[in-house]
């Protein structure tokens, strides 16, 4: 019996970036894959309230809400979905409680690569567990630096 489809939820208001994920999920062979893309942050929001998916990745600056609300809703439907906010910017100028409310599993900084991009996916869905403690493990790091920066989030 094959494994059920794992649910993935990509969230950026510039469409281009969304098909480069669909092109990326293209690729993935190894694990069935469903994927959903949003370019409307709220829309985004509500469906990751309503519907478990295994991976969000959701960009952070977008027109109606910031990734970290989407990635927060996600967290409240399914806890053990994975989590992974994108940014174009040196840091994240948001408080560091919502950050922490948001379980955030890793962090990818704009401009994308794709290789990386697709490491970080396959490691994701197929439930690499050292691979993910290796980025959890970075993600608090980087959310220890930003608690003593005035709550900014400095990325590498």
């Amino acid at each position: 019996m094959e494994a059920p489809a794992k649910r993935v939820l990509v969230v950026d208001d510039v469409p281009e970036i969304l098909d480069l994920f669909k092109g990326l999920m293209r690729r993935v062979r190894t694990v069935p894959v469903q994927l959903a893309t949003e370019v409307n942050s709220a829309r985004a929001r509500d469906l990751a309230a309503s519907e478990p998916f295994d991976l969000v990745i959701s960009d952070f600056r977008m027109r109606q809400l910031d990734g970290v609300e989407v990635l927060t809703a996600a967290r409240s439907r399914h806890p053990e979905g994975r989590r992974v906010l994108m940014t174009g910017y040196n840091e994240v100028p948001t408080d560091l409680a919502r950050i922490q409310a948001a379980g955030i599993d890793a962090y990818v900084q704009k401009p994308l690569k794709s290789q990386d991009l697709l490491h970080l996916i396959l490691d994701f869905l197929q439930d690499d567990e050292a691979a993910i403690a290796a980025c959890q493990a970075q993600a608090r790091a980087l959310e220890g630096g930003a608690s003593r920066e005035k709550g900014a989030l400095g990325l590498p």
